[in-house]
C-alpha cells in the first residue's frame, strides 16, 4: 500500500490479500451493507421480511440458503400493532419460541434526525448486526422521495449507520408508481443499495427474486405461500417456501333443509340396498324432520335436491330417481 498525504493506494497484491466477500445470507445478502425488499402493496413483503429476520436470528437456512446467525432489530415503523399476531403465528407454526436475539422496535424512526441516528448506532453496536426497517416510507416521513437533495440527507444517514456498525441494513419499500420492477423514489436510492429483492405475485402465488446484486446470483425465482394461522387475538400468516398445493374444497349442504334431504337419501340407500331413490320416497321419509306443511313439503324437497345436485353431492338419474356419487 502506498500512502500519500491522507490517501491510501492499494497495489494488486494488497487487493488479493484482502478478506473474501462475506455473506449474511449466502449468495443473497451481504454480511455488511444495504438491501431493499420491494414490491406492490399486499404481496407479502412484511411477512417475508419477518420470516427473514427470524431465520437470521436463529441461524437457520432461508429458502435453502445458508445463514450467519446474528442479532436482528426489526423496526415495525409502519404497522406496529400487527406485529404481535405475526410473531404468535410464527411460534404456533414452528412450535417454538422465537430467539431472544430478535428484537422488535415499535417507536417511530426518522432517518433525517441525527440524534435518532446517534441512538440507533449506539444500540446496534451493543445488541445486533442486522436492522430491518418496515417501511422505508415510514422512516422518511416528510421526505420528498423524488428529490435528490432530500434523498441525499437520507442516504447520508444510511451510510453512517452501516459504516459505524458494520451491520446489514434492510429496507421494505414499495414499487414505483409506473413501474413494477423498480423501487419508488429517486434513482440515487437504487444506486446506493447493494441488493434489491423484488417481491411479486404470479397467478396468485407470491415470489421473490434478486433483481440487482453487487455480488452473487440474481436469476433464481423463489415461490412461497402465506399460510393462515389462528392466534389468540385473531389470525395472521406465516411464510412457507414453495408453491401452495391446491386444496380441493369439499362442498357442503347450505342450510338445514338440504342437510336433512341429503341425510334422508343416504339413509334410504343404506336401508333399502337400492342405489336409486325416488322423489316420493325421499319426501315421505323426510317429512317428520322437515316439519313443513303438506302444501310446501314436496316443493321444498325438490328445491333442496336441485341445490344438492348443483353442489355435486347427488346424482339425478334419467328415471327421476336420485343417487349418491
Amino acid at each position: 500500500m502506498i500512502r500519500l498525504r491522507n490517501l491510501n493506494f492499494y497495489l494488486p497484491d494488497d487487493i488479493k490479500n484482502m478478506p473474501h466477500y462475506e455473506w449474511r445470507v449466502e449468495g443473497i445478502l451481504p454480511k455488511t451493507g444495504t438491501a431493499m425488499m420491494f414490491g406492490d402493496s399486499r404481496v407479502g413483503k412484511s411477512f417475508l421480511a419477518l420470516d427473514l429476520a427470524v431465520k437470521i436470528a436463529e441461524g437457520e437456512d432461508w429458502f435453502g440458503y445458508g445463514v450467519k446467525k446474528s442479532g436482528v432489530i426489526y423496526i415495525a415503523a409502519e404497522g406496529p400493532s400487527g406485529i404481535k399476531n405475526r410473531i404468535e403465528a410464527i411460534e404456533d407454526y414452528s412450535g417454538r419460541e422465537l430467539p431472544k436475539n430478535l428484537m422488535v422496535m415499535r417507536d417511530p424512526l426518522d432517518l433525517t434526525d441525527e440524534n435518532v441516528i446517534d441512538e440507533l448506532v449506539d444500540a446496534v453496536n451493543q445488541i445486533a448486526q442486522v436492522i430491518i426497517v418496515d417501511t422505508f416510507n415510514a422512516a422518511t416521513a416528510g421526505v420528498d422521495e423524488n428529490s435528490s437533495r432530500d434523498m441525499g440527507i437520507v442516504l447520508k444517514s444510511i451510510r453512517r449507520i452501516v459504516s459505524e456498525t458494520d451491520c446489514l441494513l434492510i429496507f421494505i419499500h414499495h414499487c414505483g408508481h409506473n413501474s413494477q420492477d423498480r423501487p419508488r423514489g429517486h434513482s440515487s436510492l437504487q444506486a446506493a443499495i447493494d441488493t434489491r429483492i423484488l417481491v411479486s405475485k404470479k397467478y396468485r402465488t407470491p415470489r421473490w427474486k434478486v433483481v440487482a446484486q453487487r455480488e452473487g446470483d440474481s436469476s433464481t425465482i423463489h415461490e412461497f405461500c402465506l399460510q393462515t394461522r389462528v392466534v389468540n387475538n385473531g389470525d395472521s400468516c406465516v411464510v412457507v417456501p414453495g408453491r401452495q398445493t391446491a386444496v380441493k374444497l369439499v362442498p357442503v349442504p347450505a342450510g338445514k333443509n338440504q342437510q336433512i334431504v341429503l341425510d334422508t337419501l343416504k339413509k334410504r340407500i343404506a336401508d333399502s340396498g337400492s342405489q336409486q331413490i325416488s322423489l316420493e320416497e325421499i319426501v315421505n321419509h323426510a317429512r317428520l324432520e322437515l316439519k313443513l306443511s303438506e302444501k310446501h313439503l314436496k316443493e321444498r324437497v325438490k328445491s333442496a335436491l336441485g341445490s344438492l345436485y348443483k353442489l355435486g353431492l347427488i346424482i339425478t338419474n334419467s328415471d327421476q330417481t336420485f343417487s349418491i356419487p
